[in-house]
C-alpha cells in the first residue's frame, strides 16, 4: 500500500568554516545572551537529550519534484513517494549515518533512538561530554522574561567538517513551549454525552457545530 507523503523542505541552518577541518552552526545561541550576565557553569554531570539533524540529498531534484507533484500539468502530479522511496532517493545515505552514529559515541553520548529515514539521530550524555563534542561550554542564565533559569551554549556548537550534520537540537531550553488556550476546569463528575447519534455518540454536524457554528460549509470540493 502506498503512503501518503506530505513534506516541507525547510531550509538548514546557516554553516561556515570556523577554522580548518570545522564547521560551525548558527541560531544555536539565543540572541539575548549578549544582554545577560552567566550565573555559572551548568554541572558536568547533567544529562541532556540532543537530537542531531543529517542533512537530505539531492535538494535540488527533491524541490523540482515537490513542485511537479502540486502542479495539474505535470505527469507526477499527485505521484506521491512512499517513505522508503523517499529515503532512498533524498534521505541521507547509511554510511553518513553511520559517521554521526560514530561520532556520537566516540565522544561519550549514548544513542537513545535511530530513525528509518536517517534523517535525526537522538542521542543524550553528560554536559562534559557535550562541550567536548560540540566545542561548547554550557552556562547558566536567569530569563529575562519568565521566572526561571535556563542554559545555553557560550558560543554556536561546532564539529569536523567531514561530518554530515546539519543542526543539534537540545542545547538550550531558553525558549518552551506554552500552551496559547486556557482550558476550564472539568467537573470530577463524568458528564452523560450529549452528541446526535446514537446514545449521545458525537456526529459530525456536533463537531461543526461546537466549532464553527453557522457555517455553510460541508466538505464538497
Amino acid at each position: 500500500m502506498t503512503v501518503v507523503l506530505g513534506l516541507i523542505v525547510s531550509s538548514a541552518p546557516a554553516v561556515f568554516a570556523a577554522d580548518a577541518g570545522m564547521k560551525t552552526f548558527h541560531g544555536h545561541v539565543p540572541a539575548v545572551l549578549s544582554q545577560l550576565q552567566p550565573k555559572g557553569r551548568l554541572s558536568a554531570d547533567t544529562n541532556l537529550s540532543l537530537a542531531i539533524g543529517i542533512p537530505l540529498r539531492n535538494t535540488d531534484v527533491l524541490t523540482n519534484l515537490l513542485n511537479q507533484i502540486y502542479d495539474p500539468a505535470s505527469p507526477n502530479y499527485h505521484h506521491y513517494l512512499t517513505p522508503d522511496e523517499f529515503t532512498a532517493q533524498f534521505g541521507p545515505t547509511e554510511q553518513d549515518y553511520q559517521k554521526v552514529l560514530d561520532f556520537a559515541r566516540t565522544n561519550g553520548l549514548t544513542v537513545t533512538k535511530t530513525h528509518g529515514n536517517r534523517v535525526l539521530l537522538d542521542v543524550s550524555g553528560k554536559v562534559s561530554d557535550i562541550e567536548k563534542a560540540f566545542h561548547v561550554t554550557m552556562r547558566i542564565y536567569r530569563h529575562p522574561t519568565e521566572n526561571r533559569d535556563f542554559y545555553a551554549p557560550d558560543v554556536e556548537p561546532s564539529v569536523p567538517s567531514t561530518l554530515p550534520v546539519q543542526d543539534i537540537s537540545g542545547l538550550t531550553d531558553y525558549g518552551r513551549p506554552h500552551p496559547r488556550v486556557v482550558a476550564k476546569l472539568a467537573s470530577t463528575t463524568p458528564k452523560a454525552m450529549t452528541g446526535s447519534g446514537p446514545f449521545g455518540l458525537y456526529m459530525g454536524n456536533d463537531f461543526i457545530n461546537a466549532y464553527v457554528p453557522g457555517t455553510s460549509l460541508n466538505g464538497s470540493g
